[in-house]
């Protein structure tokens, strides 16, 4: 007898949770319609806005990431040369590379860094934006080609950019 009590209870609640009342009125629509369903491998795997900075006497570098997602990422990237008041900008979507080593960029101090590289190109233009795979606090671009950027507003500095 209990287990027919439950079973019918189990059954009555779930009915009545099956529909969902809106604010227009009587109209119902199906719950799961409401809700999406988002595993945690998709939400540790996304990143939204992020901001990399390398400031020194001539040159400020900025690099936007707007949407880290799986394999891919939307980036902004300004260059400005503060004596020659002229400023670069370039954006874009880079995926990332499928080389199966692990990369590895080098520090002041000589120490490796496993880096995720993701590789925009665009015509001749190719930009390597290296992100640390341990902490997401470092950045390092190259670029080749990319005539948008002068030699005084170069990519290529060789200094990781610090996130902001």
């Amino acid at each position: 007898m209990k287990k027919i009590l439950i079973i019918l209870s189990v059954t009555i609640i779930s009915c009545n949770n099956s529909k969902v009342k809106t604010e227009l009125g009587d109209t119902t629509i199906k719950k799961d319609t409401v809700s999406k369903k988002v595993s945690q491998e998709e939400v540790k795997n996304e990143i939204s806005s992020q901001i990399y900075l390398l400031e020194n006497d001539t040159l400020l570098q900025e690099v936007e990431l707007k949407n880290v997602i799986e394999n891919k990422v939307s980036f902004v990237i300004t260059s400005k040369n503060k004596i020659l008041k002229n400023t670069d900008k370039i954006e874009g979507i880079a995926l990332m590379s499928r080389n199966s080593d692990v990369e590895f960029e080098e520090d002041e101090e000589g120490n490796a860094i496993p880096v995720t590289e993701y590789i925009y190109k665009k015509g001749n233009c190719w930009l390597a934006l290296r992100i640390d795979t341990e902490s997401n606090k470092f950045l390092k671009l190259k670029e080749a080609d990319c005539n948008i950027f002068n030699e005084s507003n170069s990519l290529n500095t060789g200094a990781f950019l610090m996130k902001k």
